[in-house]
C-alpha cells in the first residue's frame, strides 16, 4: 500500500529519532561525516523542526529507518486533522495521484485544495527505488506539481533517498519554494522598495539575515538532513520491543565485539536482536562484517521486483571494486554523470573500467545496493572502510587460491623494501591482516615484518591460539627491548586477540623483563581482557610496585578490578588510600575500574579528596567524573550517600578569601561531579529533599569557572531557576543557610548581597510574599536568614506605588518583637513623595520620540519625493543641481545599501539602476567622475601628525568617483597626468589595501604613480619612527603582483641604506614594524635573492646581539638557510646566556606561530634539506631544552607565552625533518638515535622513520586500467624503481626454479651455450614470454659511453627501468672481473640515469670451476663467489645511500 498503514517496524514506533543538517561540504567529505557520527556529534533536530521547512531532502543509508519515520509522521499529522500524505515516488511516477488515496485521504486532499490557506505535507519516499525501476525523478516531481494545481506555496514536501547521486537541482526547480501571492485587493507601493532602502530597513534585514543560521542549502533552497544513529537508550527501547532477554548482556556483547556501528541502524539492530535471541552471542568481527556485507548486497521488499543481479555476482563485483579501490587508493566510485570530477580534488574509481565485462545496468544495480553509501553528488563509496578492506582481501585470496595470482605477485602488492628494511605497504596493511587469517604465507611474512599489524587490524580473534602466541612473541621480541615507540594496540583489538589459552605465553614473555611501555601495557591488557586468573600475581606485582610507570600501574589495577570479586582487593584499596607510593595521577585513573565494584562510597569520596588537579589539563577527573556518574548503575540510596559525602567534602574545605564572594573550596573542581549526582535525583514534579537542595546549592555556589566540565553545574542552576514555584521557598532557605554559614557577618547587607549574587532563585516577585513572611516568622530559622526574608518581603509591600494594608499588617505582626524590623517597616510605610519631575521628564521623552519619528518619516518622504522628481524630469534635476549636490544626493542613496566595511561600496551602479534607470545611472556616473577631479587629497607625509589617520567625507566621495570611472574600459590610459596623480593620491583612502584599479594606473600611468605614491612611500620609510604603522607599505604589499613589483626598488633602496635608528621602546617598535614589512615585501616580490642574502649577512656581521638581529636572521633563513644556520652556530656562543636564550626562544616561537608572523619559513621548501633541518633541530633541542619546558597538558584558562610557542616551534622543525623522504633523510634519522639530544625518544624516531620509509617504498598507486591486468594476468604492472627491481628478481627466481626443477627444463641446452649474446637471447626471450602486460623487454640499448646493456625491463606505466648484466662464469672471469662488472659496468655505466636505478648481475655456470679469493688467496666455489658478490651489492647500496637497488643472481647449470 502506498499510503500510511501497517508497517514492519512497529516495534520501534515509539522511538523518537533525531536529525542533523547536512551541507554540501559535509556531504562531500564522507569520512568527516562518519567521524562526527562515531564521536556522537549527531543532530538535535526533531520532526517539528523539519516540518517548518518547505523542502526537505532526507538522505540516510539503508536500514536507518527513514521510510518508517516518514510513514509514521504522515500518519500522526493525518490523525491530527492535517493534510498529510505518504507516497512512494515510484507510485507517483506510474499511477495517477488521485488513485493513490483512499476515500478519507481523497476527501482531505480535496478539502485542502479548496480551502486556499492551509498547508499540506507530502512525504515522497525512496527516490533511489524510483531510479532503480528506471523512473524519472524530475518527471515524478513535475507530475506532483501539476496534481496540486498551483498550490506549491502551501505544500511542504519531504523526499527520502539512500545516499546515491540524486539530482538535487531537479528537486529545487520542479517543486520550488514559492512565496504566497499577496491578496488581489492589495496593490504594491511602487516606492516601497526605495522606502525600505532609505529608511535603513533593507540594511537591517540584511544584517539580521547574516546572524540567522541558514537551515537549507543556499544553492537550491532545499534543507538536506540525515537521520542520526540510534542512541543507547533507543537501542534498549527497540531491544525491549523485540523481547530480547538479558538486554544488559546484549549491550555488553555489542560493546565487547565493537559492533555499535551495526547496532545504531534500526534494521540491523533488529537482526542483531534476532541473532542474539537464537544464539545468545554475536559473531567474531570477521563473521559480523561478512554477514553485514551479505545483508547489504541483498535487496528486500519492493526493490526485489527490479533486481536481476544474483547474490554471487554482486559479491564478485563488490570484491573487484574493493580491491581496485585499495590499489588505486581512491576513496569514491563514480556512479553517474552527475559526478563533478572537474571540481573534485580526488578522482573517483571508474566502475566501467574495473567491471568492464559487466553491463551498465548491472553496474548501476550493484552500486545501488546498501553496501555502498553516498559520497558526493554522482559518487558513492563503500559503506565502511573495513568492508572494502575485507572484500579486497577476499578477492586476493580468491585469485591466489585459484592459481591465477602467483605468491610473488601477491607479495609485490603487499610488501616492499626500503633502506634495507622489510616493510608492509601502509595502504595494504589492513588488507594483509585480513588475508593473513586464511593465508599462512602472508601471516608468516607479516609476523616477520610487522607483527603488530596482525593485532591492530583485521580480526585477531580468528587466528588460532598457536598463531596468536607466535604473533605475540614476535611483537615482544621486536619491541621488548625498546623505549616508547608509539606502537600501541587499541584495547578493542586486544579484546579480540585475548584468550585464556595465551596465559603461558604471557607469563613467559613477562619474565623477559621488557623495557617497552607498550609491550608491558599489552601483556597486562591481555591478562585483563582474557581474565587470566593464573596471571593475577603479575598484575598485583605491577600494581603495588612504586618503581613501575603510572600507566603500567593503572593497567594492572584495571586488570585486577576486572577479574577479582568484590572484597578481594581490600588490601590494595587500603594501600591506595594510605600509602604514599600511589601518585595522584594513578589514583585519578583507577577510580572508574574500582568503583563501585571494589570501592565503598566512603572510600570513593576519600580517594577523591586525595587527588591533585592541574587546572591547565583537559581530560582529568574534573572532566571525566561527571560523565562516569551519569553512567554508573547505582541504587538511589547509594546516590544519596555519595551526594552527601561529596557535598560534605567540598563544604568542609570552604575557607574565607578577601575578594568576592569571600569564600572558596580547594575541592571546587568536584562541583561538577556533585552536580551530576544531583541531576540523577531531580524530578520535575516532586519537591527535592533538603539534602539534595543543599548539595545543589553547594555545587552552584562553588562552581568552577576556570577548568573542568561546567555543563552539569549549569544544568543544575537552570533546573533550580526554572523549578516549580512551590520549590522557591526551599531553594531560598538552602541558599540562605549556605551563605549564613560561609559569609562573614561584617554588616547587615552582606548576607543579602551574597544571596542575591548568582542566586538560583529568580528575582523575587509579588507571589513570593507569603512564603517570605513564613521564613521571617520562623523562630527556628537562622536569624540572619529571617532578617533577609523580612527585608525581601518589605520590597513587596507596594504594588504600583500603593501600600497593601493586608501585607503591612502581616509584616507588623512578624516584626512586633524586633525593634530593628519595626524601624525598617516604619521607613517603608512612609508615603513616597510624588516626584513630579520624573513624570515631566517621561512626558518630555515621549514627545521627543514622537517628534523624532515624525521628522524621520518626513525625511524619508522627502527622499521619496526627490526620487519621483528625478524620474519624472531628469533633465531639470541634472541641469539645476551642482555636481557636488548630485554626488551628495546619490551618495546618501548608496550609503543606505552599504554592504561592506570598505568605502568601495559607495559606488554601486547596479543599485542606482534598480531604483532609477540606466540613463540616469550614466548621468550620475558622469557627475561622480567630474567630482573626483575637483578634490585634492594631501598624502600622509604632508599632513600634521594628528591628521594622518583622518579621512574626510569629500575624499570618500572622490574615491567612489574613481570607482565609477574605473568601470569604463581604458579609463587610466586616457587620463591626463594631473588627474592620474589625483587618482593615485585617492588610493590610500581605501581601507584594507589599495583598490583594484590601482593596477590600471600602474600599468598606464607609471610616472604619475611614481611621483605620488612612490615618493610618499619613500617619505614614510625615511621617517619610519614617526608612523605608528607602515600603512602605505602594507597597501603595496597586499596589492596585485605587478603593483608590488613596481615599488620593490624603492623598498630595497630604503632597506639597504637605513641605519634603523630609534629612540626609546615606542620608536623601536615602529622601526621593527617597518623593517619586518619591508623584508616581507621584498620576499613576496621577485627581487634578486642574492642581494637580500648579502644584506642580511652584512647586518649580522656584527653579531646577534644587536637590535633587529632576529629580523635579519629570519631573512637569511628564508633565502639561504644553510648560511643562516652556519652563522647562528658561529655567533651564538658569543652571546651572554640570557641574550642567547631570548634570541633562540623568539626564533623558534616564530616557527610555531605561522599565522601571526609576517614572513614565515617554509620548512618543506627545497632549501631546507634534511641536513639543514637537522642542524636546526639540534639547535632547537640544545637551546629550548626539554627539562625546562612548561608542562601544559591542555586547555583551561591559558595564554601561551613565548616559551610555549618556542616549544611548538621546536616540534614544528622536528616534524619537518621527520616528514623528509629520501636516502639522506633516512640516514640522518638513524644517526639521530645515537645523539644524546634525542635519547628520550630515539625509538620513537626509529618508528617514525620506518613508517615514512614504508610510504616511500609503496610508490605510486595503480591506475584504473592496471586493475584489469591483475584480473587478467594475476599481477600488476610496476611504475617505480623498487617495483621494477622486485619484478625482475621474481622473474629471474622463477626462471632459476624452472631451469633447476621443471619437467621440461632446458638446462642441458643452456649448459652448451658458450657466448654471452646467445645466453642473453635465451633469457630475454623467456622474460618476454612472461611479460603479462607488466613490462616490456629491450636488449642492448645504448647507455653511458655508447655501452650496450644486456637486457632491460621497461615499465609500461612510467619511464622506470631495470637492467640485467649477464656473465658466463666459465668465460674466464676472475673475482675482480665480476666485482668490476657489478660496480663499474652495471652501476657506473648502465645505471647512471635516474630512470634506471635497479640492476642485477646474472651469473651462469655451465661447468664446475673455482676462483681465487683476491683478499686471502684461498680457493672459493660458485656458492661462495655469489655470497661475496651479493655482500658487495649490499655494501654498494649503502655506500650510494640507497639510491640504487642491486642484486646478484647465480644459476648453476651443472646440477
Amino acid at each position: 500500500m502506498h499510503m500510511t498503514g501497517p508497517h514492519k517496524h512497529s516495534q520501534y514506533s515509539t522511538v523518537q529519532r533525531s536529525f542533523r543538517d547536512l551541507g554540501r561540504e559535509e556531504i562531500s567529505d564522507p569520512n568527516k561525516l562518519d567521524a562526527l557520527e562515531a564521536m556522537g556529534f549527531g543532530g538535535r533536530l526533531t520532526w517539528d523542526d523539519l516540518l517548518v521547512s518547505s523542502r526537505v531532502l532526507l538522505i540516510s543509508a539503508a536500514g536507518s529507518g527513514k521510510t518508517h519515520e516518514c510513514r509514521e509522521t504522515a500518519k500522526r499529522l493525518f490523525i491530527d486533522g492535517k493534510a498529510a500524505f505518504f507516497l512512494t515516488l515510484e507510485s507517483v511516477a506510474t499511477t495517477e495521484i488521485s488513485l493513490l488515496f483512499d476515500q478519507e485521504q481523497m476527501m482531505r486532499y480535496r478539502q485542502w485544495l479548496a480551502d486556499g490557506h492551509s498547508e499540506a505535507h507530502f512525504f515522497l519516499d525512496s527516490a533511489d527505488e524510483l531510479l532503480l525501476s528506471h523512473g524519472n525523478f524530475r518527471l515524478a516531481l513535475r507530475k506532483l506539481t501539476r496534481a496540486i494545481d498551483g498550490q506549491l506555496h502551501r505544500a511542504k514536501i519531504v523526499v527520502t533517498s539512500r545516499p546515491i547521486a540524486l539530482d538535487l537541482d531537479a528537486f529545487a526547480s520542479e517543486v520550488p519554494v514559492v512565496e504566497s501571492a499577496p491578496p488581489s485587493d492589495i496593490v504594491e507601493d511602487s516606492n516601497a522598495e526605495f522606502r525600505r532602502l532609505i529608511s535603513g530597513e533593507t540594511r537591517k534585514q540584511r544584517s539580521q539575515a547574516k546572524k540567522t543560521p541558514v537551515d537549507h542549502d543556499p544553492q537550491s533552497g532545499v534543507r538536506i538532513v540525515g537521520l542520526t544513529p540510534l542512541s543507547e537508550a533507543q537501542i534498549k527501547q527497540i531491544a525491549e520491543g523485540k523481547q530480547v532477554r538479558n538486554i544488559a548482556g546484549l549491550l555488553a556483547e555489542i560493546g565487547h565485539r565493537r559492533a555499535w556501528e551495526f547496532a545504531r541502524r534500526p534494521q540491523e539492530l533488529i537482526e542483531i536482536c534476532a541473532y542474539w535471541n537464537e544464539y545468545k552471542r554475536l559473531g567474531t568481527r570477521s563473521e559480523q562484517i561478512a554477514e553485514d556485507i551479505r545483508h547489504k548486497l541483498q535487496e528486500a521488499g519492493e526493490r526485489k521486483r527490479h533486481i536481476c543481479l544474483s547474490d554471487a555476482r554482486a559479491l564478485e563485483g563488490a570484491e573487484r571494486l574493493a580491491l581496485a579501490q585499495v590499489l588505486t587508493r581512491k576513496r569514491t566510485i563514480r556512479f553517474s554523470d552527475l559526478s563533478l570530477d572537474a571540481h573534485e580534488v580526488e578522482a573517483a574509481l571508474d566502475p566501467s573500467i574495473i567491471l568492464h565485462d559487466w553491463s551498465d545496468k548491472d553496474r548501476v544495480e550493484l552500486l545501488q545496493r546498501p553496501l555502498f553509501g553516498f559520497a558526493s553528488y554522482g559518487r558513492v563509496r563503500f559503506h565502511h572502510r573495513s568492508a572494502s578492506e575485507f572484500l579486497a582481501a577476499k578477492r586476493l585470496r580468491r585469485l591466489s587460491a585459484d592459481g591465477q595470482m602467483p605468491k610473488a605477485a601477491l607479495f609485490r602488492l603487499l610488501f616492499g623494501e626500503c633502506y634495507g628494511r622489510d616493510l608492509v605497504f601502509p595502504s595494504m596493511r589492513a588488507v594483509a591482516a585480513w588475508l593473513a587469517i586464511t593465508d599462512d604465507a602472508v601471516r608468516d611474512e607479516m609476523v616477520r615484518r610487522e607483527p603488530e599489524a596482525l593485532m591492530d587490524d583485521g580480526d585477531p580473534e580468528s587466528f588460532s591460539t598457536s598463531a596468536r602466541s607466535r604473533i605475540l612473541a614476535a611483537y615482544v621480541e621486536r619491541y621488548g627491548g625498546d623505549g616508547w615507540r608509539g606502537v600501541r594496540i587499541p584495547y578493542p583489538q586486544v579484546l579480540r586477540f585475548a584468550s585464556s589459552d595465551l596465559s603461558p605465553t604471557v607469563r613467559r614473555l613477562w619474565q623477559e623483563q621488557s623495557t617497552s611501555p607498550e609491550v608491558r601495557e599489552l601483556l597486562i591488557d591481555l591478562i585483563q581482557a582474557a581474565r587470566m586468573e593464573c596471571c593475577c600475581d603479575i598484575a598485583s606485582e605491577v600494581a603495588n610496585d612504586p618503581q613501575a610507570s603510572p600507566t603500567d600501574r593503572v593497567t594492572a589495577v584495571t586488570a585486577l578490578a576486572e577479574m577479582k570479586a568484590p572484597g578481594e582487593l581490600a588490601s590494595l584499596i587500603a594501600s591506595l588510600l594510605s600509602k604514599p607510593h600511589w601518585p595522584s595521577r594513578v589514583k585519578e585513573r583507577v577510580i572508574d575500574p574500582l568503583f563501585p565494584k571494589h570501592l565503598s562510597s566512603e572510600d570513593f569520596v576519600r580517594l577523591l579528596g586525595q587527588i591533585d588537579v592541574d587546572k591547565r589539563s583537559v581530560g582529568g577527573i574534573e572532566w571525566t567524573l561527571p560523565t562516569l556518574i551519569s553512567y554508573w548503575m547505582l541504587p538511589d540510596t547509594e546516590v544519596t550517600l555519595l551526594r552527601d559525602l561529596l557535598a560534605r567534602l567540598i563544604e568542609d574545605s570552604i575557607e574565607p578569601i578577601k575578594h568576592w564572594p569571600h569564600y572558596t573550596s580547594k575541592y571546587r573542581y568536584l562541583t561538577s561531579a556533585l552536580a551530576a549526582f544531583c541531576l540523577r535525583q531531580f524530578e520535575d514534579t516532586h519537591l527535592p529533599a533538603e539534602g539534595l537542595l543543599k548539595a545543589a546549592i553547594i555545587a552552584a555556589r562553588l562552581k568552577n569557572d576556570e577548568f573542568g566540565d561546567e555543563k552539569p553545574v549549569k544544568e543544575v542552576i537552570e533546573r533550580l531557576r526554572h523549578a516549580p514555584r512551590t520549590w522557591r521557598k526551599f531553594i531560598y532557605l538552602a541558599e540562605g543557610r549556605f551563605c549564613a554559614a560561609h559569609v562573614p557577618p561584617r554588616n547587615d547587607n552582606e548576607l543579602g548581597i551574597n544571596i542575591a549574587y548568582a542566586s538560583t532563585v529568580d528575582a523575587i516577585d509579588y507571589d513570593d510574599f507569603d512564603w517570605l513572611l513564613e521564613v521571617a516568622a520562623d523562630t527556628g530559622c537562622n536569624q540572619r536568614i529571617r532578617a533577609e526574608a523580612f527585608y525581601d518581603a518589605l520590597r513587596l509591600l507596594r504594588v504600583d506605588g500603593q501600600i497593601l494594608e493586608g501585607r503591612a499588617a502581616a509584616l507588623r505582626d512578624v516584626a512586633k518583637d524586633n525593634l530593628v524590623w519595626i524601624e525598617k517597616l516604619a521607613q517603608w510605610l512612609v508615603p513616597a513623595k510624588l516626584d513630579r519631575s520624573h513624570a515631566v521628564q517621561e512626558a518630555k521623552w515621549t514627545r521627543q520620540a514622537v517628534a523624532r519619528q515624525a521628522k524621520e518619516a518626513e525625511a524619508i518622504q522627502t527622499w521619496i519625493d526627490w526620487r519621483k522628481d528625478v524620474l519624472r524630469d531628469p533633465d531639470a534635476y541634472f541641469s539645476k543641481a551642482s555636481i557636488a549636490r548630485i554626488v551628495r544626493d546619490f551618495e546618501y542613496v548608496l550609503e543606505r545599501d552599504l554592504r561592506d566595511v570598505g568605502q568601495r561600496s559607495h559606488w554601486n551602479g547596479a543599485l542606482i539602476s534598480s531604483h532609477f534607470n540606466a540613463a540616469i545611472t550614466e548621468r550620475v556616473r558622469t557627475a561622480f567622475c567630474a567630482y573626483w577631479r575637483t578634490i585634492k587629497v594631501p598624502l600622509c607625509s604632508k599632513r600634521p601628525a594628528d591628521e594622518r589617520n583622518t579621512v574626510w567625507s569629500a575624499c570618500i566621495l572622490a574615491l567612489a568617483g574613481v570607482y565609477a570611472e574605473a568601470e569604463r574600459p581604458g579609463w587610466a590610459r586616457d587620463l591626463e597626468r594631473k588627474y592620474a596623480e589625483a587618482a593615485a593620491c585617492l588610493a590610500p583612502v581605501e581601507p584594507n589595501g589599495f583598490p583594484p584599479w590601482i593596477a590600471d594606473l600602474v600599468a598606464h600611468q607609471p610616472e604619475a604613480v611614481e611621483a605620488t605614491l612612490g615618493e610618499e612611500l619613500s617619505a614614510q620609510l625615511d621617517n619610519a619612527v614617526s608612523f605608528e604603522f607602515p600603512g602605505l607599505l602594507a597597501d603595496f604589499s597586499r596589492a596585485d603582483q605587478h603593483v608590488l613589483e613596481f615599488c620593490a626598488p624603492r623598498v630595497w633602496a630604503w632597506l639597504s641604506t637605513t641605519d634603523a635608528a630609534f629612540e626609546g621602546d615606542r620608536q623601536q617598535a615602529r622601526m621593527h614594524a617597518h623593517l619586518e614589512r619591508a623584508i616581507d615585501y621584498l620576499l613576496r616580490s621577485s627581487f634578486d635573492r642574492s642581494r637580500l642574502i648579502t644584506l642580511a649577512q652584512n647586518r649580522l656581521s656584527d653579531g646577534l646581539g644587536r637590535p633587529f638581529a632576529l629580523l635579519w636572521l629570519m631573512l637569511l633563513l628564508s633565502t639561504a638557510p644553510r648560511e643562516a644556520i652556519g652563522l647562528l652556530e658561529q655567533h651564538l656562543g658569543m652571546l651572554d646566556p640570557s641574550t642567547r636564550y631570548r634570541l633562540c626562544e623568539n626564533l623558534f616561537a616564530t616557527l610555531a606561530d605561522r599565522r601571526n608572523v609576517r614572513f614565515c619559513l617554509d620548512l618543506s621548501g627545497q632549501d631546507f634539506t634534511p641536513a639543514v633541518l637537522l642542524s636546526l633541530v639540534r639547535l632547537a633541542y640544545a637551546e629550548i631544552r626539554i627539562p625546562d619546558d612548561i608542562d601544559r597538558a591542555g586547555g583551561g584558562v591559558f595564554r601561551p607565552t613565548a616559551r610555549d610557542k618556542a616549544q611548538d616551534g621546536r616540534g614544528a622543525v622536528l616534524n619537518a625533518l621527520l616528514d623528509c623522504t629520501g636516502a639522506e633523510a633516512w640516514a640522518i634519522k638513524q644517526d639521530m638515535r645515537d645523539d644524546p639530544l634525542f635519547a628520550h625518544f630515539k625509538d620513537r624516531l626509529d618508528q617514525l622513520a620506518r613508517e615514512k620509509a614504508a610510504s616511500e617504498a609503496e610508490g605510486l598507486p595503480l591506475a584504473d586500467h592496471d586493475i584489469s591486468q591483475i584480473e587478467l594476468y594475476g599481477e600488476a604492472p610496476q611504475a617505480d624503481r623498487n617495483g621494477m627491481f622486485r619484478m625482475m628478481i621474481d622473474r629471474l627466481t622463477d626462471l632459476q626454479h624452472d631451469i633447476r626443477a621443471h619437467e621440461f627444463s632446458e638446462r642441458s641446452i643452456l649448459a652448451d651455450i658458450q657466448k654471452e649474446k646467445d645466453m642473453q637471447v635465451w633469457f630475454a626471450k623467456r622474460l618476454q614470454e612472461r611479460e603479462n602486460g607488466a613490462y616490456r623487454v629491450d636488449r642492448e640499448a645504448l647507455v653511458v659511453n655508447n655501452k650496450e646493456t644486456d637486457i632491460r625491463l621497461l615499465s609500461v606505466r612510467s619511464n622506470a627501468k631495470a637492467v640485467i648484466e649477464l656473465k658466463l662464469a666459465n668465460n674466464g672471469y676472475s673475482v675482480v672481473d665480476l666485482e668490476r662488472a657489478l660496480e663499474d659496468q652495471l652501476i657506473g655505466q648502465y645505471m647512471q640515469h635516474d630512470d634506471c636505478r635497479a640492476g642485477c648481475l646474472l651469473v651462469t655456470m655451465s661447468k664446475h670451476r673455482t676462483w681465487r679469493c683476491p683478499d686471502t688467496g684461498s680457493v672459493i666455489d660458485f656458492l661462495s663467489l655469489l655470497e661475496r658478490l651479493q655482500s658487495l651489492a649490499v655494501s654498494l647500496e649503502v655506500r650510494l645511500n640507497h639510491q640504487v637497488k642491486l642484486a646478484v643472481v647465480g644459476i648453476d647449470l651443472t646440477v
